[in-house]
């Protein structure tokens, strides 16, 4: 999740330091949760949400996924590795699996 408290003080016309002071924190915690060195606790994000007169949604966007090429290539490689040790484990006998010790 992103924490949106930049935007949505910018689209109220406050500076972080305001809402440091509306919120009753140290303008330095409210920057360092805008620069992702820490996250403000629920009581504070209800606190945030009051002094702004905002929604909890408006504060947190989920973070968009992105698949690289490493990302994939592990992925097929745990899966081979599944299927691999699924083949050393099972042996096919007609119907049924049969469990290799």
């Amino acid at each position: 999740m992103l924490f949106q408290l930049k935007a949505c003080a910018d689209k109220k016309g406050l500076s972080l330091r305001e809402v440091a002071r509306r919120i009753g924190r140290h303008h330095s915690t409210v920057y360092s949760w805008t620069w992702g060195l820490g996250e403000p606790s629920f009581g504070d994000m209800d606190v945030i949400c009051q002094a702004l007169a905002c929604d909890i949604f408006d504060l947190l966007q989920p973070e968009p996924v992105k698949m690289t090429q490493t990302h994939m290539d592990c992925a097929q490689g745990k899966v081979a590795r599944k299927q691999n040790r699924k083949d050393k484990r099972y042996r096919n006998k007609g119907d049924s699996d049969v469990w290799i010790s």
